[in-house]
């Protein structure tokens, strides 16, 4: 219990440092069946999520989720599953983490529900089809929910995926008003990991409504929070908004967290080298993440912003987020330059 309760303090270095305690003994005797292992497996694995050591947290709570079996423990069950799909999303396995939503869902349905995991039982799938680059179903689910009954009742449960959604659509303005000031209610995770979400939410819409002074503020008060305990994956599942406040903070006059910064820009660039389909030519300023060759492909094939947005299911928005970015990348001016450049690099045929 101990180390569930340093995990959702977010207090990362004490859960470690109290699992391995318990865990390594039990592993050097190769001692089986008891009863708490899963379940602090499972925390050891959220905490290696948290500091983006992700093939090591998946092994962590599959080995969790698989000793639990023999207890069926429903709430080790249901922090196993959520986070599994955390660490499956991040590493780009939709599919897989879709599955084991399924089951998290169907588990949760058929028996009673700890209060826990109300809000992961509304938002979990919903979340994960925005971060597959989903836009237009979690937009659709966006509207209706903010029309029904529970919303009314249970609003705080909403807030964060319906401020990624809007902050999708450049809906800056609503993604401020919606979370300024906001201190996330307690549930299965890190209350850190909520807060910075939260706040990281709110520097990106600050930041595209042209506020840059105010949003390095608040970024800067993220890496504050974050820098202790190590917090790293929180940073990158907020995506391309995040790292590029992070490299216009580097680039500001005075960045009073210039090392974490640059830590977690670096694990922005090994997460895109990583997701990328294939091997990149040497020279680029930073390499192409696998959506902004997709989006480069399609500039090459004469397609405007809106069918690209169409093809991709994606924003118009987004899709001039990720032209821009490729601009810098490929360090050109505009779409002639960039395919010119790509073709010059080998990258297009």
């Amino acid at each position: 219990f101990l180390t569930r309760v340093y995990v959702m303090q977010g207090r990362l270095h004490p859960a470690a440092s109290l699992c391995r305690e318990f865990l390594d003994p039990l592993k050097e005797r190769d001692i089986r069946f008891i009863y708490t292992a899963g379940s602090m497996k499972i925390d050891l694995g959220e905490v290696l999520c948290e500091w983006n050591c992700l093939e090591e947290a998946e092994q962590h709570i599959r080995d969790g989720l698989k000793a639990n079996e023999p207890w069926r423990n429903i709430m080790t069950a249901s922090f196993g599953q959520a986070a599994l799909t955390r660490v499956l999303q991040a590493k780009g396995d939709y599919t897989g983490a879709m599955q084991v939503v399924e089951k998290f869902e169907t588990r949760l349905l058929e028996h009673s529900q700890p209060r826990e995991f109300d809000e992961d039982l509304r938002t979990l799938r919903i979340r994960l089809q925005l971060a597959s680059g989903d836009l237009q179903n979690p937009s659709h689910w966006a509207d209706q929910i903010q029309l029904s009954e529970d919303f009314n009742l249970h609003e705080e449960f909403y807030r964060l995926p319906l401020a990624r959604i809007r902050l999708a659509q450049n809906r800056y303005a609503e993604v401020e008003k919606m979370l300024a000031g906001l201190t996330p209610p307690a549930a299965a995770g890190s209350q850190i990991t909520r807060q910075l979400e939260s706040n990281l939410l709110v520097a990106a819409a600050v930041a595209g409504q042209q506020r840059l002074p105010e949003a390095f503020g608040l970024i800067e008060s993220c890496l504050a929070l974050a820098e202790p305990e190590g917090y790293v994956r929180i940073f990158l599942d907020v995506g391309e908004p995040a790292r590029e406040l992070l490299a216009a903070y580097l680039r500001s006059a005075a960045p009073g967290h210039k090392l974490y910064a640059q830590k977690i820009l670096d694990a922005f660039s090994l997460t895109s080298q990583a997701s990328s389909p294939g091997p990149q030519p040497a020279g680029l300023i930073e390499p192409l993440t696998g959506r902004e060759l997709e989006v480069l492909q399609l500039m090459a094939l004469g397609s405007t912003n809106q069918e690209i947005a169409r093809q991709l299911i994606v924003s118009p928005g987004t899709v001039k987020a990720h032209t821009s970015s490729i601009y810098r990348k490929l360090d050109v001016a505009n779409r002639t330059e960039a395919v010119a450049r790509a073709r010059q690099l080998g990258m297009l045929p």
